[in-house]
């Protein structure tokens, strides 16, 4: 199918890993290297090979789990590996974003490129969820203070200016997301495959 359809990258067959299925680990791990060897077989040697990973965020966090979860990939035969992290995507808080980023730094060290897959929304959803969960509550609480007797007049003074700063924010905010179809973004680069847009088949 690969070769048929004229694809450059292909992800390969991997599972959801949890402690409970950890057996799945040296299964995929052969399946990527067979992967590899078909390709080779039937033409397809200029075809590229991701590796997608299916970790929980538990097992992300742990280290010895994550030391285990990573064991054997610097030996495929593969370009990048794909983290699709269950209990982490669209509604993660920043605190979570954080912890996230902090494990998959310790990643690194296999030499390949690490891809977040499935963490990003909608542009419109991304706004609404920083307005109502970050700015919005920052916002009630200045107002709350400013509502507050403090005898120092500088405090005073610097609390309202809080609160007004974080209402024109809050406004200039919401008046960009209201303005639907304006670009926030420039466009992707191309990834692989010269100019021509990246085409890859999933394995399931």
């Amino acid at each position: 199918m690969p070769l048929r359809q004229g694809v450059n990258v292909v992800l390969a067959p991997t599972h959801l890993i949890e402690p409970a299925s950890a057996s799945w680990r040296p299964i995929d791990l052969r399946a990527c290297e067979t992967l590899r060897h078909e390709l080779n077989q039937l033409g397809g040697a200029n075809i590229a090979i991701d590796h997608q990973l299916f970790p929980t965020n538990a097992l992300l966090k742990d280290e010895q789990a994550r030391d285990e979860l990573i064991d054997g990939l610097d030996s495929l035969p593969i370009d990048n590996v794909w983290l699709r992290t269950s209990g982490f995507g669209a509604t993660a808080t920043g605190v979570g974003t954080r912890h996230f980023i902090e494990a998959v730094r310790r990643m690194h060290h296999i030499g390949l490129p690490l891809v977040a897959d499935g963490v990003g929304v909608p542009e419109a959803r991304r706004a609404e969820h920083f307005l109502l969960r970050h700015v919005d509550p920052a916002v009630r609480s200045a107002r709350l203070g400013a509502h507050l007797r403090i005898a120092d007049e500088r405090v005073r003074k610097a609390v309202n200016n809080v609160k007004s700063r974080l209402v024109r924010l809050r406004d200039a905010l919401a008046d960009l997301q209201a303005k639907e179809g304006t670009p926030t973004r420039s466009r992707s680069p191309a990834f692989r495959g010269g100019a021509k847009s990246i085409s890859a088949a999933m394995g399931r």
